[in-house]
């Protein structure tokens, strides 16, 4: 696994659920200690060619290996150097891992063809890969990290004369920033406020879409640089009136969660998946090519956050974890 924000809490809540006998916490990078990870959860980092002689030992004597992601080359020349290994993978779908076949190795190519188990809770993810990868893999249904819960946090209600709008959920170019920008600056902007996240992801980009919201909104556009911590960030979504994602392809899904849970208006790109994803729940989410900046009306918004919470609970995520990861 590589440190990123949603593993901190997932080590904890294995080690708060499930037995923690003879399961290591590796990680393919050299030490850090990022977004709430501590020597507490006992990671251990991998990154050196020794090192991956180590990881090679520990998959050989490993009962379960589980991927968050596939992120590294030289993981993927691991397993395809010892094939017999990936009859006991799982490999969690990210999303930026396999989207965009076209872009990725030879390897990855052949990983992913053969890798045995497909962990998600997207069926339309497993399809794609079917389909661009020739995926044999079983799929294993699971929401797997924290982020895909909903908790009810205590959020003050929002009530303000101006419609605040979020824009992306990182600086990523997938959230296609300027392409929404460019259909906001055709509307009534009269009391509209616009925010865009940027503290995660690439910094130059980050710039660059922090100089376009200026030069285009002005003052009605504010860029988060500032990594917040989760219940901070949740009391911030809360003031967010209409949220728009424009990523072609699954993307944001924690950030998309909370928002509907929190009875807000969400836009997503309807090259996503999550359209039919989350109409699977009844729960409404709009096209992006039907951008306006209307209220949600109070019964779909009743119905949204009624839906995803009965769907996306902790008690479901530790089901879904408990029928693959011990």
């Amino acid at each position: 696994m590589t440190v990123e924000k949603f593993i901190p809490s997932f080590i904890e809540f294995i080690t708060n659920n499930f037995c923690l006998d003879g399961h290591k916490f590796a990680f393919i990078t050299s030490e850090k200690y990022l977004y709430g990870l501590e020597k507490k959860h006992n990671p251990e980092f991998l990154h050196t060619d020794e090192d991956f002689s180590l990881l090679n030992e520990y998959m050989d004597k490993s009962k379960k290996i589980v991927l968050h992601g596939l992120w590294r080359d030289k993981v993927d020349t691991l397993l395809v150097s010892r094939p017999a290994l990936m009859d006991k993978c799982y490999w969690i779908l990210w999303g930026a891992d396999f989207y965009f076949p076209e872009k990725q190795t030879r390897n990855r190519h052949f990983v992913i063809q053969h890798i045995k188990h497909l962990v998600t809770a997207n069926k339309r993810d497993v399809e794609y890969v079917r389909k661009e990868y020739a995926a044999r893999g079983l799929h294993v249904n699971s929401i797997c990290y924290l982020s895909n819960v909903f908790y009810d946090y205590p959020v003050e209600e929002h009530k303000s004369e101006n419609i605040n709008i979020l824009v992306g959920n990182s600086a990523g170019e997938t959230n296609g920033h300027s392409a929404i920008f460019n259909k906001l600056k055709l509307m009534d902007l009269m009391n509209v406020r616009i925010f865009s996240p940027l503290s995660y992801g690439n910094k130059e980009y980050a710039s660059k879409i922090k100089k376009l919201g200026k030069e285009i909104f002005a003052g009605k556009f504010s860029a988060l640089e500032t990594y917040m911590p989760f219940e901070k960030y949740v009391t911030f979504l809360s003031t967010i009136d209409i949220a728009i994602f424009n990523a072609p392809r699954q993307q944001s899904f924690g950030n998309i969660l909370y928002l509907l849970g929190l009875g807000k208006k969400v836009f997503i790109n309807n090259k996503s998946n999550l359209i039919q994803y989350f109409s699977d729940f009844d729960i409404g989410v709009f096209d992006i090519e039907e951008l306006n900046t209307r209220p949600l009306c109070e019964s779909e918004k009743r119905r949204n956050m009624k839906n995803i919470r009965q769907h996306f609970t902790e008690v479901s995520l530790k089901r879904s974890l408990s029928r693959w990861i011990l």
